[in-house]
């Protein structure tokens, strides 16, 4: 499998506990989807690529570009299947920019100073608002709890108006990749 089409603007936080008031403005909301799952991320030390893996199927996105209120515009760059190829592995390689073991293409995953592989269990509540899909929920990495919150969109003024309107515009948002890196001490 190769690349895939479909880059989205993604503006994300999180936090040790709820986002009080992103709660309370979602109550009024009812969800469009409840969504539990389990991925595994490859972290690597020396890149902000994401390399996610959930259900056997390994995907890669890029950050290509970070707006003025930091939401990141991510692109789907790779897709496959395990157990993975010789040129599906080298693939995988350059995106994180380390080497990785040779037996990851069958599906043992890396672990070594500078590429991590971390469970992320997730469930969120997924809301439609306008031309943005809005998550707010919960991920356990080793049994800590984490809340999140992400707008996403294809379109950055959908992502920077939501922002803006609920006030946290001065909010650091941060990717999957970077709070991963600082939860593993990378």
């Amino acid at each position: 499998m190769g690349g895939s089409t479909g880059a989205r603007w993604e503006w994300r936080i999180f936090s040790d506990s709820p986002i009080v008031r992103i709660a309370r403005l979602l109550q009024k909301l009812k969800a469009a989807n409840h969504k539990a799952n389990s991925d595994i991320y490859i972290v690597a030390k020396d890149t902000k690529t994401n390399v996610k893996i959930r259900s056997g199927t390994l995907e890669v996105k890029a950050m290509t570009a970070v707006s003025e209120l930091n939401a990141e515009l991510w692109q789907p760059v790779f897709k496959t299947h395990f157990p993975m190829g010789t040129q599906a592995f080298f693939k995988v390689s350059a995106y994180v920019g380390a080497d990785i073991p040779t037996s990851f293409g069958d599906g043992e995953l890396p672990n070594s100073e500078c590429l991590r592989s971390v469970e992320v269990q997730k469930r969120r509540d997924i809301f439609l608002v306008e031309n943005a899909i809005i998550e707010y929920g919960t991920i356990c990495i080793d049994g800590v709890t984490n809340w999140t919150f992400c707008v996403e969109s294809c379109d950055l003024s959908q992502v920077e108006c939501f922002i803006r309107g609920v006030h946290m515009e001065k909010e650091p948002a941060e990717s999957y990749v970077t709070f991963l890196k600082k939860f593993l001490n990378m």
